[in-house]
């Protein structure tokens, strides 16, 4: 793997992951405890964040093999505004 770049999208992308699957976990135990149909379309919606955390860590991978930061910069924009959307997620569910 080339680049600093694809190294640090790679890496808000673990950090992404790490906070979906906590936001997920609180959400399963949470919905065990109180059964609301609520919570499981939070739930699922979580799911559906950490499988595109892990396609994407993939994905990355094999983009950082072929082509170089003229790809990364854009991507490592974009993934700033996610792990900031979910960093805000997560303080506003004061977890």
């Amino acid at each position: 793997m080339s680049g600093f770049y694809w190294w640090v999208n790679i890496s808000i992308l673990l950090i992404e992951l790490v906070f979906s699957m906590a936001i997920t976990s609180i959400f399963i135990s949470e919905n065990l405890k109180i059964r609301r149909k609520a919570f499981s379309y939070i739930i699922m919606l979580g799911s559906i964040f950490i499988v595109q955390d892990l396609v994407s860590i993939f994905f990355y991978y094999y983009f950082s093999l072929q082509y170089g930061s003229v790809l990364a910069i854009p991507l490592l924009i974009i993934n700033l505004f996610g792990i900031s959307a979910l960093l805000l997620i997560y303080k506003i569910l004061n977890f």
